[in-house]
């Protein structure tokens, strides 16, 4: 079909209820579950919604006031239950499970003869014996885990009349690679025997006539044997079993289910394992996934411990025909209050469906009056995905799940939020929504950030996908450029650069800033900030020729070598000079010529081009030397000089006391206290352990330097990991005259 449109431009009617339990695999996080889901397609958008009222399954259950009355109420306990609207919260997930109490009417007494209360209830002894495939069809007891389902079959089984048979399955493995292993010596036949697999038949399988059972595989669609299809047993062969339908388009017919091979091969398992085995299971009891889609006369639900997924005390519940058609048993939770239980509603998921009819409902106003805009600070979980005015302002990958963009986006009114992009729409999003650009967006959904995620104050953030409407604007002047919040950002000016490493060798910035108030405070930046050319560009930074205003978004502090630190996060940005009134006061506290003291881009030189240079023009010079100290002379004013060696030659220095600890681990007043009456050539008992250390340092020469007396000052040093002396300077090399102020 030469045509564009969707499904070639074919109406397509599709049913169903999101109410109900989703699809699902194994390790699935919410997200991942949720975006499994239609509403999540990009086809969402062009689907229209009609929303069923009327519970038909509940339509023809009495003809007195009261019986009406009462059915009326149930079904609407039974939406309330679906919609998640009913229950207190949860501590541990308040937003997806809440605690909801189980009116008497329902319950059965837990207390020793519980189960068999409950068994009695739904089959009643005379069923058990006198069986009727009418009445089995119509009765089932259901529970949210196979391992509760396997354990009330097997109690009713063996209530029941009549011989047992034994199929056992054959089990065998083989390497998922060509390597030839001996596994049947590593894994001997008793231990194959007794895995289980969903989906996969047990390896005993205990059978008797007229056992309701159920089929685990797809058969013969056509002749009704599909998975999940019930059926009664009425003959039991070595190699087949003979069984009537019970449910489906083809009940009351005879079929013949052959054994067949079930493969589970998982990459949890160093193999491949196949069982031969009929597909069937006991289904006196059956799991609520299972039991979804069927109508029952007679439900006992089992909640040995709480359901677990989205849906399914909902689906579990709205099997019943009517309300005095289930029983429920509750098996009492420590943490949970008395005749109480848990319901799973992902609510995510629900608010798309209502957000899609809400938008249903203004196409079809026909107005052409744009809906006002939403604003960020009237956003709460669950809320619907009004319009939205925004400029993105940031942008960055999770540390933890390396698929997860995350951006701040900002609204006219000042206010900021996090929005993540839909993993599986990665491209699509991140080619839509481009930094410091503005954007109408509508269709998404709030959700709550993972704690570890979670930068900003607000308590949801919003989820955007494929099937969300995001539309480019013109540059709209109300939005703004820049956003801060100084509890989590910082700004300063900047005092001191350079670059660090790691024990691992891994690269980093150490920045000194300086507040309104003077006081300095290190930030380190880590990789993934400095690479980032759009979070950091150190050549900026240093060739502005004015006072350089630094501000850093997304901080964290921390203790870094016992002093409080601030360090990058993912989500951190550097802005230099930006135009908010907390630059202008910097600006006026330090004034707009004030330099840093140290470039981050010092040049590595030798002491004999330092001597060789021309000092008459220049006011500073700042560059690194690889040095090895051989001697240090305490002298007054809190400044300590010292001697070294690099390239075959040696000068002297002055220290600022604020580095003394870096380099000799001693105060300027312990190293004053050294007994100096021992020869120049000899170190102080203090400064031995430093001997022959190595280090990258970090010079400033002043203008008072001249080619045959530098004079400079070490601002910071960093480790070579090289604690042998470079070079070897004679006792009496002469040292450079220096004046100390």
């Amino acid at each position: 079909m030469n045509d564009s449109h969707f499904f070639g431009g074919m109406s397509m009617l599709l049913g169903g209820d999101f109410r109900q339990t989703l699809p699902d695999q194994p390790k699935s996080r919410k997200s991942d579950i949720i975006s499994f889901t239609l509403p999540n397609s990009y086809l969402w958008s062009s689907f229209t919604v009609f929303r069923l009222h009327h519970n038909m399954r509940l339509s023809d259950t009495g003809t007195s006031v009261d019986s009406t009355r009462l059915t009326s109420e149930f079904a609407s306990w039974l939406l309330d239950i679906g919609d998640g609207k009913i229950g207190t919260p949860e501590k541990e997930d308040p937003h997806s499970t809440r605690i909801i109490h189980i009116p008497g009417m329902f319950l059965i007494d837990s207390k020793d003869q519980g189960l068999a209360a409950l068994i009695d209830f739904v089959y009643g002894s005379e069923l058990l014996t006198n069986t009727s495939p009418q009445e089995f069809s119509a009765r089932a007891i259901i529970s949210p885990k196979n391992e509760t389902a396997e354990r009330v079959n097997t109690l009713i089984l063996s209530k029941t009349q009549g011989q047992e048979v034994v199929y056992n399955s054959y089990d065998s493995i083989k390497s998922p690679t060509r390597d030839a292993l001996d596994l049947d010596t590593l894994y001997p036949q008793d231990y194959l025997n007794n895995l289980d697999f969903s989906g996969v038949p047990t390896h005993k399988l205990v059978l008797k006539l007229n056992t309701p059972i159920m089929l685990l595989r797809n058969i013969n669609q056509r002749e009704g044997m599909c998975n999940g299809t019930r059926l009664v047993i009425t003959q039991l062969l070595p190699s087949v079993i003979e069984a009537s339908i019970l449910t489906g388009t083809c009940i009351g017919k005879r079929v013949y289910i052959p054994r067949i091979k079930f493969i589970h091969n998982s990459p949890d398992l160093p193999f491949i394992f196949t069982r031969k085995q009929f597909p069937v299971k006991v289904c006196y009891a059956m799991t609520i996934n299972k039991s979804q889609g069927q109508s029952l006369k007679k439900v006992g639900l089992f909640l040995e411990n709480s359901v677990f997924k989205h849906g399914q005390l909902y689906v579990a519940l709205s099997r019943a025909t009517s309300p005095d058609s289930i029983k429920i048993l509750l098996q009492q939770e420590e943490d949970l209050p008395m005749n109480s239980t848990k319901n799973v509603v992902f609510k995510d998921l629900l608010v798309k469906v209502e957000m899609r009819e809400t938008n249903q409902q203004f196409f079809y106003a026909s107005t052409q009056v744009m809906p006002d805009m939403d604003r960020i600070s009237n956003l709460y979980f669950g809320a619907l995905g009004k319009p939205l005015e925004i400029r993105v302002l940031r942008k960055w990958t999770s540390n933890f799940r390396k698929k997860d963009t995350w951006f701040i986006i900002v609204d006219k009114h000042g206010d900021a939020i996090q929005l993540l992009e839909q993993k599986k729409d990665e491209t699509t999003i991140e080619s839509k929504l481009l930094l410091n650009e503005c954007y109408h967006i509508t269709d998404y959904t709030c959700t709550t950030p993972d704690k570890y995620q979670k930068i900003l104050d607000h308590t949801v953030h919003i989820n955007i996908g494929e099937a969300s409407t995001i539309e480019q604007i013109f540059d709209c002047p109300s939005l703004p450029k820049v956003w801060f919040r100084f509890q989590l950002h910082f700004i300063g000016v900047l005092i001191n650069i350079r670059e660090r490493k790691k024990k691992n060798k891994e690269p980093f910035m150490a920045m000194t800033l300086a507040d309104a108030n003077a006081e300095e405070i290190t930030i380190l930046l880590w990789k993934e900030c400095i690479d980032s050319p759009t979070k950091f560009d150190r050549n900026v930074i240093m060739s502005n020729p004015n006072t350089s205003v630094i501000a850093l978004t997304n901080v964290k502090a921390t203790m870094y070598n016992g002093s409080l630190t601030l360090t990058s996060s993912m989500a951190t940005y550097l802005y230099i000079n930006p135009p908010i009134s907390e630059t202008e006061t910097l600006l006026q506290r330090f004034g707009t010529e004030f330099r840093p003291r140290l470039s981050p881009t010092a040049v590595t030189t030798t002491l004999q081009h330092l001597k060789n240079s021309n000092y008459s023009d220049i006011e500073t010079l700042h560059s690194k030397i690889v040095g090895t100290m051989f001697l240090a002379i305490p002298v007054q004013n809190q400044h300590t000089k010292r001697e070294m060696g690099g390239s075959l030659q040696s000068f002297s220095c002055c220290h600022r006391q604020h580095r003394l600890n870096d380099n000799f681990y001693a105060t300027s007043e312990e190293l004053i206290n050294c007994n100096l009456s021992q020869p120049r050539d000899i170190l102080p008992p203090t400064l031995e352990r430093c001997k022959g250390s190595t280090k990258n340092w970090f010079i400033q020469c002043t203008n008072l330097s001249a080619t045959n007396n530098i004079r400079f000052i070490i601002t910071s040093t960093s480790e070579t990991g090289n604690r042998e002396p470079k070079v070897v300077i004679p006792s009496n090399t002469p040292v450079t005259p220096m004046t100390t102020t």
